[in-house]
């Protein structure tokens, strides 16, 4: 009965403690949620964040465009798989001229870069190292993007992972606003 009972013992508590663990990260994820889709309806915090070369870029400065705001990380598998279709709208958006797709990584420039290069990519992306932007705009849970309209108001949240299909659908209902 001894070790028999400590082994039940040991794996109840254990059990236990995992669906605790995945109750709380399913709690925490819906809070994240309600963060984003609380903004949506109001005008976007603005940001200020650098570029790749250090420039500091202000999210207000594209009032007058639909911007597809897309928070990630080079160690996101998810977002990985997105940047190819991202990089590839945010050409085909700044040919265009009514459209912006705003790249913000929770990662160094260098990083982003040898994810670029490795990737054979070329994009423009804003760093937030710090993740005081991902905070504000409720993006903890990534990939996460925004849609906001010429007026600088939040459309529209996306959440997880999106197909470039998707993403053009959501371009597209910001540009009817």
């Amino acid at each position: 009965m001894g070790n028999r009972f400590r082994w039940r013992l040991a794996a109840g508590v254990l059990a236990g403690a995992l669906v605790a663990s995945g109750a709380n990260k399913k709690v925490d994820e819906e809070q994240i949620r309600d963060k984003a889709s609380s903004l949506v309806g109001k005008p976007a915090p603005d940001l200020v964040l650098p570029d790749l070369d250090g420039k500091q870029i202000r999210l207000s400065d594209s009032r007058g465009h639909v911007v597809l705001l897309v928070f990630w990380a080079t160690w996101c598998p998810p977002c990985r798989s997105e940047m190819p279709n991202l990089a590839k709208l945010q050409r085909e958006a700044a040919e265009g001229g009514k459209q912006e797709v705003v790249l913000v990584a929770r990662d160094s420039p260098a990083k982003v870069r040898a994810f670029f290069k490795s990737k054979k990519l070329e994009a423009k992306c804003l760093v937030d190292e710090s993740g005081t932007v991902f905070r504000r705009f409720g993006a903890q849970v990534i990939p996460k993007a925004f849609v906001i309209g010429q007026d600088g108001t939040v459309l529209k949240f996306l959440f997880k992972k999106q197909s470039e299909e998707e993403f053009r659908r959501a371009l597209t209902v910001g540009s009817e606003h």
